[in-house]
């Protein structure tokens, strides 16, 4: 006996829908042009999902809804399982994860993610990228990206190996603004980047191409930078023009990681401060 789902009548079609989690919507909505029209219509006024993009050794995209979260993978190794869903539990949260074989996973990828914004109608939040994954298809990631969209809350970029990330990078943050988090992750010690001031987190894991010019012109609320070659007597000369309201009048939370207590030293003379082991005000450092 087979149910007829899309003969029911519409209260109670919408019924069902609502039940559903985005993967039974999406599959459903690729059965026919119909049935896509159908599900799309019902989403159009319904909470938006959050979904996140990726490409960290393999292509993948993330759609959360509360407590739970389906992940979609391509591989081109014949050895993963391919279109089983696989179940795990962190925390909170319950993760369902399908992996299928491609032997063009970036371009299947971006078909993909294309058909979910059309039937969810939600775009991207986030977007995390290793440049080393793909880099014959990077451009064309980059045009895609273009033509996809132009604002999302967090961008994490990772690029190690090639030189010619500089670029890539560089043209990617020249249309695509993250609002909320940018993270730069591993990169070659010849990087060099104008750091865009959108995103109200700034984190650098390695933050060697910093300056001290380049420092006195970022404009964010939350910076967090990592191995840094900022000295100590630069880091207090910094803190005295942002308390003098010279620089940087948007901070409010910084890190940096510095190489021992005599910087420490350096970085306190002369300015006003107290001790705290607070665990209100440490979680300002963990966001």
């Amino acid at each position: 006996m087979v149910f007829r789902l899309f003969q029911l009548p519409l209260v109670a079609l919408e019924h069902v829908l609502h039940m559903m989690n985005p993967h039974q919507l999406i599959d459903i909505s690729m059965t026919s042009f119909k049935n896509k029209m159908t599900v799309k219509s019902f989403l159009r006024n319904k909470p938006k999902f959050q979904v996140l993009l990726g490409v960290y050794q393999e292509p993948y995209i993330s759609i959360a809804r509360q407590h739970e979260s389906w992940e979609y993978g391509w591989t081109t190794n014949p050895q993963d399982i391919n279109g089983r869903m696989k179940t795990k539990k962190h925390t909170d949260r319950i993760f369902y994860r399908i992996i299928k074989y491609s032997e063009n996973p970036i371009e299947e990828w971006m078909i993909a993610y294309d058909h979910i914004r059309e039937v969810l109608g939600c775009r991207f939040d986030a977007l995390r990228w290793e440049f080393d994954s793909y880099p014959n298809q990077n451009r064309l990631i980059i045009d895609w990206i273009r033509n996809v969209q132009k604002y999302v809350n967090e961008l994490k970029i990772a690029c190690a190996k090639r030189k010619e990330c500089n670029d890539e990078v560089k043209d990617l943050l020249s249309f695509l603004k993250a609002t909320g988090r940018l993270r730069l992750e591993n990169h070659r010690d010849d990087f060099e980047l104008k750091i865009p001031q959108d995103a109200l987190h700034l984190h650098v894991d390695s933050s060697k191409f910093i300056k001290y010019k380049q420092f006195l012109r970022l404009n964010h609320p939350k910076i967090a930078l990592f191995r840094s070659i900022l000295s100590g007597k630069e880091i207090n000369r910094f803190l005295k023009k942002w308390m003098a309201c010279e620089a940087h009048l948007r901070l409010e939370v910084l890190a940096i990681h510095i190489p021992g207590i005599q910087a420490l030293h350096d970085i306190m003379r002369g300015l006003p401060h107290e001790w705290t082991t607070d665990p209100e005000t440490m979680k300002l450092f963990e966001e």
